[in-house]
C-alpha cells in the first residue's frame, strides 16, 4: 500500500521482500498474514513502496502449485464420493494460481519488479557460481544460490536506480537468509550506498519504520533498546514486566483454545507446548518522555501422532523345539488338570489361543511437525531519569497482547 507523505522532509522508502520474508506453508496464501497486515497499515508520515522481485513471485507460485498439487490425491476421493468427476489437471491449477497471485499482490498494493537482463554482468556471475562465492553455496549434496543471485541482482538495480541521500529515499531490503542479507550488505558498501537498509525479520522492518516517522536517531534505540529489554523480561526475574503484568496468564486466558488448537491438515492427534520465547522489544513511538516497544511473544508446539507398533510374536530367550514344548505342556497342565475322579470319561479340549499369553500392540509418538502462535505485547514507559530510577523504564503500561499469525512446519516424509 502507498501512501502520501506528511511531512516533506520525511524519505521515500522502497521495501523489498525476500522470499523467506513472505513464505508461508499454504497452496492458498501468498504471503504471511503478518506481511498483509503490514503493507495494508498506515504511515501517514512516510511514502513507502512495497516492491517483490520477479524471482521471489515465481518462487511463490512454485511452492503454491507443489502444496496445491498434493491435494490433488484428497481430491480424487471427493470424486468417488460425489459419484462423478471433477477434472483438475496442473496447467489448470497454474493458470488459477498466476490469475490469484496477481490479484493479491494488486489487492495489496505490492509491485512486481523484474530484473533487466542487459544491465547484469553475466561473467561475474558465472564467475561466482564456478567458485561458490556468496550467495552460491556447495550444499550436502547439491549446490545452490542462483535463484538469490537474481534476488540480490534486483536489490541491486534498485538501490542504483533510487536516489542516494538518505533524507530523499531509503531502500529496505528484507531477508530471513544471512547469507544473501550480508550479499546485500556488501553491495550497498561497493556502491557507497549509505541509504540502504537491511532487515533480517519483519520486526526489524517495523521498528525501521516507527523510527523514522518518530524522527528518533539510530543512537536512540541503540541506547535505550538494551534497557528496555531488560525492563521488560529477565528470565525467572519477577520484578520485570513481563512478570509484573501476568503476561503468560493473560495469553494462556484470552487465547486459551488457539494456543491448544491442532492444525488441519498436518494429520496430528496431539500438541505438545514447548518453551515461550520473548524477544527483544523493537522500538514503535516516542511522544515527549513517553517511549512505546513492542514485544513478541512465540508460543510454539509439538504436532505429534500415536502409531501403532505392528505385533510381534512373543519368542523365549532360548528358542529350541525342546524349551517351546516343556512350556506348553507346562500351560496347559496349569490350565487343564487331569481329572482323575473315579468313573471321569471327560476329554477336555485346550484353547491354544490361550496357552501362550497374547502381546499386547506397543504405540509410539511419531513427530509430524511443529506449529507457533506469535503474538505482540505493546507496552509503554517513561524513559529513564536521573536519580532514584537512573538507568530503568518507570510507570509501565501494557497497551495490547494481539495475536499476530500462525506458522505450521510439517515434518518432511523420508
Amino acid at each position: 500500500m502507498q501512501t502520501t507523505a506528511g511531512k516533506t522532509s520525511s524519505p521515500s522508502l522502497k521495501v523489498i521482500f525476500d522470499t523467506s520474508a513472505v513464505h508461508v506453508d499454504s497452496a492458498t496464501g501468498f504471503v504471511r498474514s503478518e506481511i498483509e497486515a503490514l503493507v495494508q497499515g498506515s504511515y501517514p508520515d512516510l511514502t513507502i513502496s512495497w516492491l517483490l522481485p520477479s524471482a521471489v513471485r515465481h518462487e511463490r507460485e512454485y511452492q503454491m502449485l507443489a502444496a496445491a498439487t498434493a491435494l490433488l490425491p484428497k481430491h480424487s476421493d471427493v470424486q468417488e464420493l460425489l459419484g462423478f468427476s471433477i477434472t483438475v489437471t496442473g496447467d489448470q491449477l497454474q493458470a488459477r494460481l498466476d490469475d490469484r497471485i496477481a490479484k493479491d499482490l494488486n489487492r495489496l498494493g505490492v509491485t512486481e519488479i523484474g530484473l533487466d537482463y542487459s544491465k547484469v554482468d553475466w561473467s561475474g556471475v558465472v564467475d561466482a557460481a564456478l567458485y561458490r562465492k556468496p550467495p552460491f553455496q556447495h550444499g550436502k549434496g547439491r549446490e545452490k544460490g542462483f535463484r538469490d543471485c537474481l534476488v540480490a541482482l534486483t536489490v541491486e538495480q534498485v538501490m542504483l536506480s533510487s536516489p542516494s541521500t538518505p533524507k530523499v529515499c531509503r531502500v529496505v531490503f528484507v531477508c530471513g537468509d544471512e547469507l544473501l542479507r550480508q550479499v546485500a550488505v556488501d553491495v550497498a558498501k561497493k556502491h557507497g550506498r549509505d541509504n540502504v537498509h537491511v532487515c533480517s525479520t519483519v520486526d526489524d522492518l517495523k521498528e525501521l519504520l516507527s523510527t523514522i516517522s518518530s524522527a528518533v536517531t539510530d543512537e536512540f534505540i541503540t541506547k535505550y533498546r538494551p534497557i528496555a529489554e531488560k525492563f521488560f523480561f529477565v528470565k525467572d526475574d519477577k520484578s520485570t514486566l513481563y512478570f509484573v503484568a501476568n503476561i503468560r496468564a493473560t495469553i494462556e486466558k484470552d487465547f486459551a483454545s488457539m494456543i491448544r488448537a491442532i492444525p488441519a491438515d498436518t494429520g496430528a492427534t496431539q500438541r505438545r507446548m514447548g518453551t515461550w520465547l520473548v524477544y527483544p522489544p523493537t522500538f514503535v513511538a516516542k511522544k515527549g518522555q513517553r517511549v512505546t516497544w513492542n514485544s513478541r511473544i512465540d508460543v510454539p508446539g509439538q504436532l505429534t501422532k500415536d502409531v501403532v507398533e505392528p505385533v510381534e510374536p512373543a519368542v523365549d530367550s532360548t528358542p529350541t523345539i525342546s524349551n517351546w514344548l516343556q512350556q506348553i505342556i507346562a500351560n496347559y497342565a496349569k490350565q487343564y488338570p487331569l481329572d482323575t475322579s473315579p468313573g471321569s470319561s471327560e476329554v477336555k479340549v485346550p484353547d491354544v489361543s490361550k496357552l501362550i499369553a497374547p502381546t499386547a500392540p506397543k504405540t509410539r509418538s511419531e513427530n509430524v511437525g511443529k506449529v507457533t502462535d506469535t503474538f505482540n505485547c505493546v507496552w509503554s514507559a517513561t524513559m529513564p531519569a536521573r536519580g532514584k530510577h537512573k538507568g530503568t523504564f518507570t510507570v509501565a503500561k501494557i497497551l495490547s497482547t494481539k495475536h499476530v499469525e500462525t506458522t505450521v512446519e510439517k515434518t518432511a516424509v523420508s
